[in-house]
């Protein structure tokens, strides 16, 4: 099963999928995969920072000045490659993890670079999945992208659009998983509803 989150830049994508890992996470579910979050340094947006979600170690991913790495430009922005070819292994090796959560889906992975060079390991672990052990992936993944997920591999089974305004995202994940999924219902689902960290 694939769930796809959209929504406008800075509607809260990220931030909904981090509260989501977290969440599965304190209710003992393995979580791997990257989340990538805006870094802002004097109230204007400096880069972004990857997150392996298997370690919670992260790293600079990319920044809108030059670095001194070896990096890769697209559009304003320079993408270390070492971050890139990090955040490929933790997709790659984190296809056996309960949840698997990729974000972001973006125009560099639509023209064949980011993480495009773990998307089959992904469509083989959606393929591998039988009814009650589906193994779910979450993508977050830019609008202008979400029509080309088919053509990735990645076609999703369901779509959630984050509006600005709104922070329950990540309920309805949960619930849709809980619904849809046997392993994440027996795990997540009791009586008074999802256990969540204080």
């Amino acid at each position: 099963m694939i769930i796809a989150v959209t929504g406008a830049k800075g509607s809260g994508k990220s931030s909904s999928l981090l509260k989501t890992a977290e969440i599965l996470k304190f209710n003992n579910l393995s979580v791997a995969g990257i989340i990538c979050r805006r870094i802002w340094k004097e109230d204007k947006r400096y880069g972004y920072e990857l997150l392996n979600l298997s370690d919670n170690v992260s790293q600079l991913l990319a920044a809108e000045e030059d670095l001194d790495d070896d990096v890769i430009k697209h559009f304003n922005l320079s993408f270390r490659k070492k971050a890139l070819t990090d955040g490929v292994n933790a997709i790659t090796q984190g296809c056996n993890a309960d949840v698997l959560i990729i974000d972001e889906i973006g125009n560099m992975e639509a023209s064949g670079g980011g993480w495009s060079d773990s998307f089959p390991f992904v469509s083989k672990r959606v393929c591998r999945a039988t009814a009650d052990r589906a193994k779910p992936t979450i993508l977050g993944v830019r609008e202008n992208i979400l029509d080309k997920l088919k053509e990735m591999g990645l076609p999703p089974d369901e779509v959630i659009t984050v509006l600005s305004d709104y922070g329950g995202v990540s309920e309805i994940i949960l619930d849709i998983l809980s619904n849809r999924i046997f392993i994440i219902q027996s795990a997540l689902r009791s009586s008074s509803g999802w256990k969540r960290e204080h």
